[in-house]
């Protein structure tokens, strides 16, 4: 976050806002060990103001402060780049942001940029689904070599493997309830070589309209393993030879040419009975 900050006085942008998640946390953003200071490199030092909160270049650029526990105090300043520190750590996680937007009016092209710890909250769920959003991930790992080792053991032998682990250490949103019938550590997200295929299956359940069809592959493996390869939705706008396209070509790591594989699909509007299975050559002459 410190290296942003440089990045955009060097850029010339002079009005610069940083959101941290409450007054306390400006002197570790300000002074700390990976803080403004502490990174200004050869770049000039700043001068802190604290009477105004805020950051002063020789250039004339400022990096002006705020707390996410006062979100109103966004309301009226403008900056073209904001910064916010931890914001899925804040109690007024919607109204910093929305408050903030009102405010980044400056520039070409104004933007923000987020770091935080991916708490699953109702705000980072629609944030990681806004258009025009470009998100990076990093483990507590990547940084190991800044880390003490022993803090790394004990973190390690701690949360390795839990879910507080896979969210604090490895930086990974996780969107499956505590009390999912089918939770997300417990999948592994690798690739699978063909010659482990031992049969495939795609399951289809057509809408009976002109709405998404849902269609899904899975694969049995040689080692009694399943792999499903995701949903994969496809309009009937035009009759059944779109979905029959998008089941055949599900993966490319599902040969169609195997004597086991087959469809499965749920009828409600056909004069085949439910459930019926047809042969994948029959489903690519549909």
């Amino acid at each position: 976050m410190s290296a942003a900050v440089h990045t955009a006085v060097r850029a010339g942008i002079t009005r610069i806002h940083f959101i941290a998640p409450t007054t306390t946390d400006f002197h570790v953003n300000v002074e700390g060990k990976s803080g403004i200071f502490a990174t200004c490199g050869r770049d000039p030092r700043p001068r802190w103001v604290s009477s105004r909160r805020r950051l002063e270049w020789p250039n004339g650029a400022m990096c002006v402060f705020f707390s996410g526990e006062e979100p109103e105090s966004l309301r009226g300043p403008e900056a073209e780049i904001v910064v916010i520190d931890e914001i899925a750590r804040m109690r007024y996680q919607q109204s910093v942001f929305d408050t903030m937007m009102l405010g980044l009016r400056l520039g070409d092209r104004p933007r923000v940029l987020i770091a935080t710890t991916p708490r699953t909250t109702p705000f980072m769920k629609r944030l990681v689904a806004m258009d025009d959003i470009r998100i990076t991930t990093g483990s507590t790992y990547d940084n190991a070599g800044h880390l003490s080792a022993d803090f790394l053991k004990k973190v390690k032998e701690l949360y390795e493997g839990t879910r507080l682990g896979r969210q604090e250490l490895q930086g990974a949103m996780i969107l499956d309830p505590m009390n999912a019938l089918f939770k997300d550590d417990w999948l592994i997200h690798d690739d699978v070589p063909e010659d482990m295929i031992e049969q495939v299956t795609v399951g289809v359940d057509p809408s009976g309209g002109n709405d998404e069809v849902g269609i899904v592959a899975s694969a049995l493996l040689n080692d009694g393993r399943c792999w499903p390869t995701g949903p994969r939705p496809a309009a009937l706008r035009s009759g059944a030879r779109p979905w029959c396209a998008a089941m055949t070509t599900s993966t490319p790591m599902m040969s169609w040419s195997r004597s086991s594989s087959a469809v499965i699909w749920r009828q409600r509007w056909s004069s085949r009975p439910p459930n019926t299975c047809i042969s994948a050559a029959n489903a690519s002459r549909t």
